[in-house]
This record gives C-alpha cells, sequence and structure tokens, in this order.
C-alpha cells in the first residue's frame, strides 16, 4: 500500500507538472500572438498611410507635368508655375519614399514576430500533447488536458493565419518601396527637364 502511494504520489507529480507547463507554454503562445497581431496592424496603418502619400505625388507629379506643358517662353509667371510644382512634387515624392520606407520596416518587424509566434504555438501543441500523453499512460482525469491541447491547437491555427497575412504584408511593403522610388525617379526627371527648359528660355533671353 505504502508502495502503491508512492507511485501515485509520484506519477500525480510528474503529470501535474506536465501539465503546469502546458499551461504556461499556451499562455506564452497567446501572448506572442497578441503581439504579432499588434504589430501587424502597426504595418497596415503604415500602408494606408504610404498610399495617401502615393496618391499625393502622383497627383503632384502631373501637376508639374501639366506646369511644364504650359510654360511659355513669353511668360515669366508660367516659368516661375512650372519650377514651384516641379518642386512640390519632389517633395511629395520624397515623403512617399519616406512612408514606403518606415512601412518596409514595420513590416519586418510583424513577420518576424508572426514567426515567432508559430514557433510558440507549435512549441505549446508539443507541451500539451505530452501533457496528456502523461495523464493518459498514469489513467489521470485528461479534461484539463485536452482543453489546453484543443486551446493550443487554435492558437497555432491563429498564429499561422497572422505570418500569411504578415508574409502578404512584407510583399505589399516591399512593392510599395519599389514604386515609391519608381516615383521620386520620376519627379527627379521631370523636375530636372524643367530646370533645363527654363534655364534655356532665360539664356536665350
Amino acid at each position: 500500500t505504502n508502495l502503491a502511494n508512492a507511485i501515485e504520489s509520484q506519477t500525480d507529480s510528474i503529470v501535474s507538472s506536465a501539465a503546469d507547463e502546458a499551461i504556461a507554454q499556451a499562455s506564452e503562445a497567446q501572448s506572442s500572438q497578441s503581439e504579432a497581431q499588434a504589430d501587424l496592424a502597426a504595418a497596415d496603418k503604415l500602408q494606408d498611410t504610404s498610399d495617401l502619400k502615393e496618391v499625393a505625388a502622383d497627383k503632384l507629379i502631373s501637376a508639374a507635368q501639366d506646369a511644364k506643358e504650359a510654360i511659355d517662353s513669353d511668360s515669366t509667371e508660367t516659368l516661375t508655375n512650372a519650377e514651384s510644382a516641379a518642386g512640390e512634387a519632389l517633395e511629395a515624392s520624397e515623403a512617399y519614399v519616406a512612408s514606403a520606407k518606415e512601412l518596409v520596416a514595420s513590416a519586418d518587424e510583424a513577420l518576424e514576430s508572426a514567426n515567432s509566434s508559430v514557433a510558440e504555438a507549435q512549441d505549446s501543441v508539443a507541451q500539451a500533447q505530452e501533457a496528456l500523453d502523461l495523464a493518459k499512460a498514469a489513467n489521470e482525469d485528461t479534461t484539463s488536458q485536452a482543453k489546453v491541447l484543443s486551446q493550443a491547437k487554435d492558437n497555432l491555427a491563429q498564429a499561422q493565419s497572422t505570418l500569411a497575412d504578415a508574409t502578404d504584408a512584407k510583399e505589399s511593403a516591399d512593392a510599395e518601396l519599389a514604386d515609391a522610388n519608381a516615383t521620386l525617379n520620376s519627379a527627379t526627371n521631370l523636375a530636372n527637364a524643367i530646370e533645363s527648359q527654363t534655364d534655356s528660355i532665360v539664356s536665350s533671353a
């Protein structure tokens, strides 16, 4: 009887310890998932900001192009307007690039967090499965262990979904930066063309 009681006490301790570790790991996985979702939300917000910067830059580049086409050698006002429009287009394009760079950095962070969250969730599932297996082997009630395992699997599914979204966000951010750089290049070329055209007119006069 004493031996049986000792064995029962020892197995109970092992099962209980494993269950506690599984619960702790599940809690860490949930915290990691919350952080990943927050980082993704921040990246999504910056994506919206960059989209607005893109619209503003494109609009001002179009206005500068119109101002260039309206240049009249007999009107100094058209020269001034064109150079002013070119400056505004450049400024907006530079702001767009800066915003896109911030977006990429945020998307990188979101992707890193999402990967960490998946790793934590995978560990949680493994820990919960081990706790359940130990409880079964010890002929203990497995209700709580099964519940923790179910939650761990749900956490993993959520983490994997967040990772997929973070991967998409990263791809969009990289594409945004590429577009921003191309937009700045267009604005720079246009500004140089306007400068060259106005300089030629002034020189000829």
